[in-house]
């Protein structure tokens, strides 16, 4: 037993004074003459007797009266855990990720969490979410602020949520620090939270009413010469003969519809024609009542201006002529005994098609068009001498050609992680048809995006240079007739402008070049409706590189400004990933209590922080001793 004012028990040295007054509570008998006394004798002993006795019952009932009522000021409690006395501090963590959309008992799960925090609040707290932190919060005064909370497409790294959770509790050592996690853990890592430190824990996991989600997944975009072709990818949970519309609008125009048909499958593909040659600015939309984040599916197609290719030539270049054909590239070609070094300087891409010399003058001008931006591809000529392109590679920071491999090989490994093939296939090919060629130049490099089977690297990377490691010729090799020539090509093409994707999904550090003429910082800014966020920014050369980090928090089409003017636009969705739900694991290390509800765990931290008070016991008992007195000063004599 413990007691809440332990000072007051000082005031049992009162009792000492009745004692006191008892014992020197001496009565002084006078002698007075009278006759016949031996006749009263034995009933003047028999009442002195009596007398005392009263005495002592009186004086205990008096001292445990007194004795109980100075214990029930002195508050005295049984504490119902061994923590139960310290000082505490409640942080919140909850969970407002889109899978807390799911319907439960009371509606949404987040909007039930909330009700429950508010009429249970414990006291002052601080909450924790996926994108905010709110310190000292008190349910009267900050109520609406609990109200304002919204959904969030952000997915914090463990790490990075162990730290925000410990940087919400104060440095005070002697306070007990209390965690209660809200959330439906479908991607909260429970295992990482275990993790923490000296913090006393309570989970609550809420389970949705299982139900039916359908979603927007994907969207792939072929184009052709006169229009582009969409695949949608519609999902649902669980397997179901089900009948879905899809709209499609451009803008707020609605501009075709059609049906997504689930023959007992959990996905089903839609297509849909538009023109080509113009803006489109594209927003795909279901109705669904499960999850409505991933409801909508935003994409955008413009007509950038044409990727500049200039290829100087010391061989045919028809293969690559075809290859670039088409309006997304304004191809240009020049035999290198006809070269101007002025040419160079307006292109994106530049190829040196089997050059047998490289001169110095032409390395420093291509060292300019790398540092404004330029990419570079080197295809060596199998009749030159490997040591015609050292210089060129070691400008590039890349090891020089080694000695020349006459002997045939076969490129026999695609890296598929590789930036240029991570978006080409969808699937690792098992029955490639792989091409050959007669001689290379022995390379090796960091990575290469396609290998020889004798080792070599037959194309790598470096900064701002592609280098194959022998000649495209058909004389030397097949690989013009390879399907992997197209992607290749495309690919490298484009890293030197990687244009805005059609569309991006957020939560991720998306970024996209743009051709700028204009001199000095460039200051772009992406803009939907009245929200404004200015991207980080690179500019070189005549490019800017525009990175969103993971700043941008709201799905849509944002427009790309620069100084009032638009100057195109790019779209984001959500991630995916919350839209099917799923069987949430805690396997936490420790004993961690679990409720199903947010009342039941504060109702279990209010418990294990309360305390089992006497104060009206020692009341009652103190009244009832006052009373026994008062009845012996009566009735017994």
């Amino acid at each position: 037993m413990q007691f809440k004012n332990p000072d007051i028990l000082y005031a049992l040295f009162l009792l000492l004074l009745p004692i006191i007054v008892h014992l020197f509570q001496l009565r002084r008998f006078k002698k007075t003459a009278f006759t016949n006394v031996a006749f009263l004798e034995a009933v003047v002993k028999n009442t002195r007797k009596s007398s005392q006795l009263k005495k002592w019952i009186i004086l205990a009932t008096r001292l445990l009266a007194l004795t109980a009522a100075i214990l029930a000021f002195a508050q005295p409690f049984i504490p119902n855990s061994d923590s139960a006395t310290r000082e505490r501090e409640t942080v919140i963590f909850l969970d407002n990720s889109f899978s807390m959309q799911a319907k439960g008992d009371k509606g949404p799960l987040l909007t039930e969490a909330i009700q429950d925090l508010i009429e249970r609040a414990p006291g002052n707290f601080s909450l924790v979410t996926n994108d905010e932190v709110y310190k000292d919060i008190n349910i009267k005064k900050d109520q609406n602020k609990l109200l304002g909370i919204r959904y969030t497409s952000k997915q914090m790294e463990p790490t990075a949520l162990n730290l925000k959770i410990n940087n919400a509790f104060s440095d005070d050592p002697a306070l007990l620090k209390e965690l209660i996690v809200v959330s439906d853990f479908q991607s909260l890592e429970a295992a990482r939270l275990d993790s923490l430190k000296g913090i006393e824990q309570y989970w609550v996991k809420l389970n949705p009413i299982p139900t039916q989600n359908q979603y927007i997944d994907s969207l792939s975009i072929t184009r052709s010469e006169n229009d582009y072709a969409l695949q949608v990818t519609v999902k649902q949970t669980t397997a179901a003969d089900q009948k879905v519309p899809v709209s499609l609008f451009n803008n707020d125009k609605l501009v075709a519809k059609a049906t997504a048909s689930f023959e007992d499958a959990i996905s089903s593909k839609i297509s849909f024609r538009i023109p080509a040659n113009t803006n489109f600015l594209g927003r795909l939309r279901i109705n669904d009542a499960a999850l409505t984040y991933d409801n909508n599916f935003y994409f955008s197609l413009e007509n950038p201006d044409p990727l500049q290719i200039l290829s100087i030539n010391n061989a045919d270049d028809a293969y690559l002529a075809k290859i670039f054909k088409t309006s997304v590239y304004e191809y240009k070609r020049v035999s290198v005994n006809n070269l101007s070094y002025d040419l160079i300087g307006g292109q994106q891409v530049v190829i040196l098609n089997e050059l047998e010399t490289i001169p110095q003058s032409l390395i420093n001008i291509l060292l300019t068009f790398r540092k404004n931006g330029g990419q570079l591809i080197l295809i060596p000529n199998s009749a030159a001498q490997a040591s015609a392109y050292t210089a060129l590679l070691k400008a590039y920071g890349l090891p020089p050609y080694g000695e020349k491999n006459s002997s045939k090989s076969l490129v026999t490994s695609i890296n598929y992680d590789h930036p240029l093939y991570r978006d080409v296939f969808e699937r690792q090919a098992t029955n490639f048809q792989y091409p050959s060629i007669s001689q290379n130049f022995q390379y090796n490099g960091n990575s290469p995006a396609l290998r020889l089977q004798n080792g070599n690297a037959f194309l790598i990377e470096g900064q701002g240079i592609f280098v194959f490691s022998g000649s495209l010729n058909e004389t030397n090799s097949n690989f013009q007739e390879s399907p992997l020539i197209v992607p290749t090509f495309e690919e490298m093409a484009k890293t030197a402008l990687s244009l805005p994707k059609t569309y991006y999904f957020l939560g991720k550090n998306n970024h996209f070049d743009l051709k700028s003429a204009t001199t000095g910082d460039a200051v772009y800014a992406l803009r939907q409706g009245e929200q404004v966020f200015i991207p980080l920014q690179e500019k070189k050369g005549n490019v800017v590189t525009l990175s969103t980090q993971e700043a941008i928090e709201k799905d849509g089409i944002y427009e790309i400004i620069f100084k009032d003017s638009i100057e195109g636009h790019v779209a984001f969705n959500y991630d995916r990933r919350q839209s099917i739900p799923a069987n949430a694991e805690r396997n936490q290390a420790r004993d961690i209590p679990v409720s199903d509800s947010l009342a039941d765990a504060l109702v279990a931290v209010s418990k294990a922080a309360s305390l089992d008070l006497l104060f009206k016991w020692f009341l009652i008992f103190a009244l009832f001793f006052l009373l026994c007195e008062m009845l012996l000063l009566k009735f017994l004599k």
